[in-house]
């Protein structure tokens, strides 16, 4: 800490001691009658008390929140210097608003405190002034809220050693080890998954093929904490999922997982900006910012002339674009796709495939596809074939 940031906060202290020491007094002045000898000084006799001690709060005010600010960086003084400045306007006229509130229920009260009354447009009520003082407050404060930064997302912690080291495309995003997927409904038990493991590196591709009933879909919502496993552990971007609480799950799928269903999921009401947009603004963005980057995500597939559209108002493959967009627009660490172009004839099939190729290798997004087409499973850099729960085998495309 420096000698300056020192400087600032023991002034501070001085200064908030003083203040309280000062209002100390004045309350036992005031309010009992009790006055301690030698310790009164007749500074500016012709201004009440009460308006003095509070002139003293004003400089301790400063002086902590310029203390606070010189212990941070500039770069960080210049990111929250605007807000700093409401939250102290909104705590000046917050504290002035209830004090004026205190002595107003005071005198409904019939008790008065000396010197503690201003004389300010006496023809107006004082119950109306007092009213008048909380408006202020309250839209200072909205804006308080309001202006605050949303909140970071935290770096990728580094990943267990149990995982394998990362290799030159930059190790695994996701590890799967030993998964069990039991099902029991009464008597009926169904093993949906039979001791997997699995890796997905960062910026591949992977599918996931095999026959209905497999277990594919049921392995893709274990991966993205959907559903949770019977035994074994998930890890994604460095966090075993078996660890983060129901309420935690939520929010690291809001933030680092995207979706891509076979049905696009789009609100019909929306235009669709407005769908894409949703999920920043469910995170807290700033409705500016959320509405920027929705945006940007409708031009990277191909949609920025439709943003203002009904999702009625478009093809199936525009609207799964929509829905590409959408999963992509909070910059997910992964993004898991459920037949996404199970809905699609073949021809818009190979331009929603072009575009997941396209994105996977311009911004190196992580996909994990699950599909039935070949067609599709063969843009992947890598296949896992399953059979009954089990993985059956591992290859590339070119092996298909």
């Amino acid at each position: 800490m420096s000698s300056w940031t020192r400087a600032i906060g023991a002034l501070a202290v001085l200064d908030t001691v003083l203040a309280a020491a000062a209002s100390g007094l004045f309350l036992l002045k005031a309010a009992a009658g009790v006055t301690i000898p030698g310790l009164y000084l007749p500074v500016l006799p012709e201004i009440p008390d009460g308006v003095k001690v509070g002139l003293l709060w004003i400089p301790a005010g400063i002086l902590v929140s310029a203390w606070r600010r010189s212990r941070r960086t500039a770069q960080e003084r210049s990111a929250t210097g605007r807000r700093d400045r409401i939250g102290v306007a909104a705590l000046l006229v917050t504290a002035l608003a209830g004090v004026a509130t205190v002595l107003l229920l005071a005198g409904f009260a019939g008790i008065t405190i000396p010197g503690a009354y201003v004389s300010v447009l006496p023809e107006v009520p004082d119950s109306v002034k007092v009213g008048l003082l909380w408006i202020p407050a309250l839209v200072l404060f909205a804006v308080w809220k309001r202006s605050r930064p949303a909140a970071a997302r935290p770096a990728d912690p580094p990943v267990p050693e149990i995982d394998p080291p990362a290799g030159e495309d930059g190790g695994p995003i996701a590890v799967v080890r030993n998964v069990v997927k039991v099902y029991e409904t009464g008597p009926v038990r169904v093993d949906a998954l039979r001791g997997i493991d699995m890796e997905v590196r960062r910026g591949e591709m992977l599918a996931i093929v095999g026959p209905s009933g497999c277990g594919k879909t049921t392995l893709l919502n274990c991966l993205s904490s959907i559903d949770e496993v019977t035994e074994g552990e998930v890890i994604i971007a460095g966090r075993r999922l078996s660890d983060i609480s129901d309420s935690e799950k939520s929010d690291f799928r809001a933030e680092r997982i995207g979706f891509v269903f076979q049905a696009y999921n789009l609100i019909p009401v929306l235009r669709v900006v407005e769908n894409v947009e949703l999920p920043l603004l469910i995170l807290g963005e700033d409705p500016k910012a959320a509405r920027a980057k929705a945006l940007g995500a409708l031009r990277s597939v191909g949609l920025t002339g439709e943003a203002n559209r009904r999702p009625s108002e478009l093809s199936g493959g525009q609207q799964q674009r929509v829905a590409i967009a959408r999963a992509l627009v909070n910059r997910p660490t992964i993004v898991f796709a459920d037949e996404p172009t199970g809905n699609l004839d073949s021809e818009t099939t190979q331009e929603v495939v072009a575009l997941l190729k396209q994105l996977n290798k311009e911004s190196g997004q992580t996909f994990v596809l699950v599909t039935h087409d070949p067609n599709v499973a063969r843009i992947a850099d890598r296949i896992i074939a399953m059979r009954s729960g089990r993985i059956e085998k591992v290859y590339r495309p070119t092996e298909f």
